[in-house]
């Protein structure tokens, strides 16, 4: 973080490191480096961190990450839906995964 605030530069960041700085960011108010890292977060979706991201879209209240995860979920549930993650994240995060499956029917 403090390289950028510095230099206004980031370094390639890999998710865990990204994931990190977008907290910081939050909680510190640097906007920019926020949405820098929200680009590099969703770059690197997969159906292996997709419900995540969606926790983590919604911890912190980016409704933007948050329908882009969802959006993620619902147009490959089957790779998302059939893996382990995803029986873990209905399991502790049962509200979050009706509210986006929900969402495919609002859809329609």
């Amino acid at each position: 973080m403090l390289l950028y605030m510095y230099t206004d530069t980031l370094e390639a960041l890999g998710w865990e490191s990204a994931s990190l700085l977008y907290a910081a960011a939050d909680k510190y108010e640097l906007l920019i480096l926020k949405d820098l890292c929200s680009s590099i977060l969703k770059d690197n979706l997969c159906s292996s961190n997709a419900c995540e991201l969606l926790v983590f879209a919604d911890t912190h209240h980016d409704h933007d990450m948050k329908k882009f995860a969802q959006e993620y979920i619902l147009n490959h549930p089957n790779e998302v839906m059939s893996s382990n993650n995803w029986k873990d994240f209905v399991k502790h995060y049962g509200s979050l995964a009706a509210e986006t499956l929900t969402l495919n029917f609002l859809c329609e």
